[in-house]
């Protein structure tokens, strides 16, 4: 699976090198035609229409997460919940075909934290867990004057847990998946800015492991809003 989501993004990437490279051929190419030169607004607005453009993004997000208890004779734990702020940061490549059409793969590093609470032995304690995703988000949209309108898949490449330290003995595993995402956004210039809207394409499950004992967790939700800044070279 992930050597096809490879290949994917190196087709569009590879296509969007191609369609850059066409379209300044085509620019460079002497019209001998005798027409009027054209006026100079044209010649602004052509100049900021490229066909490809490539960038850095990053962003926060925020939202809500929940999984089912795990309650046996040795081990509780709770529904646990997202934690603070997390992060993302990557580049960014964006193709228009043609000008409202835009096709924008990403390839991301992504960090996020949950807590929940284990009951062990008789004794309380607060856990915490931290995601580190790498990913490939690619976007599909539009534009209707100066709103960006988006959304696509966002395949996860290399997914990691960082071990428990807090509760001595338990280390966590986190499934990820496929998700969707949606947002809209709007350009100044070289910089854009975007709000998106992610969930999950089906639940997933935690696994956490105990004195040699596997138990699992389903994930019942996990959505999330993410706010990025980003900026085109």
């Amino acid at each position: 699976m992930k050597k096809y989501i490879y290949i994917m993004f190196l087709f569009v990437f590879s296509g969007s090198i191609a369609a850059a490279q066409s379209s300044e051929s085509s620019a460079s190419q002497p019209n001998t035609t005798s027409a009027a030169p054209a006026p100079a607004h044209k010649k602004a607005a052509a100049i900021r229409a490229q066909p490809l453009k490539i960038g850095v993004i990053g962003g926060i997000t925020t939202g809500t997460y929940q999984m089912s208890p795990i309650r046996s004779d040795d081990l509780r734990i709770s529904n646990g919940k997202s934690k603070g702020i997390g992060y993302q940061l990557g580049l960014a490549v964006r193709l228009s075909i043609p000008e409202f059409i835009q096709i924008q793969p990403e390839l991301l590093y992504s960090a996020r934290d949950f807590e929940y609470s284990t009951f062990i032995e008789g004794k309380s304690q607060k856990a915490t867990m931290t995601s580190k995703t790498m990913q490939l988000p690619l976007m599909i949209g539009f534009n209707i004057r100066a709103l960006r309108l988006f959304g696509g898949p966002v395949f996860t490449l290399v997914s990691a847990v960082s071990d428990n330290k807090k509760v001595e003995g338990l280390k966590a595993k986190y499934d990820e998946s496929t998700t969707w995402q949606f947002g809209a956004g709007f350009d100044i210039r070289k910089f854009f800015f975007d709000v998106r809207y992610t969930t999950p394409f089906k639940n997933t499950r935690n696994t956490f492991h105990y004195n040699g004992i596997a138990y699992t967790s389903t994930i019942s939700k996990n959505d999330y809003w993410t706010f990025n800044i980003g900026f085109f070279f």
